[in-house]
């Protein structure tokens, strides 16, 4: 059977050192900012997430610390998202759209020709 821990983050320094500052400013939106898209970039948004879910029961963290997980579970759901798309199915969403424009111009370009005869 085999052992599955969740990462912490602990061996990540800038991980630690930017949620230190989090928690030394923690009513500043940038600092929140900074950790999220640090853990976001180096794929730690579970051991962010644990991170403020440890301080829900506080009440002076409940708030802000609800705030950001939303938006850790929002990051969550647009990396998937993101993973999800291959570039095979961008490309043919990219060639409906440029064939739909296409038919929109036409489409206008022949309502202007009708209306000026």
């Amino acid at each position: 059977m085999t052992d599955i821990s969740v990462d912490t983050g602990a061996e990540d320094p800038a991980f630690e050192a930017l949620w230190a500052h989090v928690l030394g400013r923690w009513d500043d939106d940038k600092a929140h900012a900074a950790f999220l898209e640090h853990a976001s970039a180096y794929d730690r948004l579970l051991p962010a997430a644990k991170r403020y879910r440890e301080l829900l029961a506080s009440e002076h963290h409940k708030a802000a610390s609800e705030r950001h997980l939303q938006a850790i579970t929002l990051l969550a759901m647009a990396k998937m998202t993101r993973s999800r798309t291959s570039p095979s199915g961008a490309k043919r969403q990219a060639g409906r759209l440029v064939a739909l424009i296409f038919l929109v111009a036409t489409a206008t370009g022949l309502l202007i020709f009708n209306s000026l005869r």
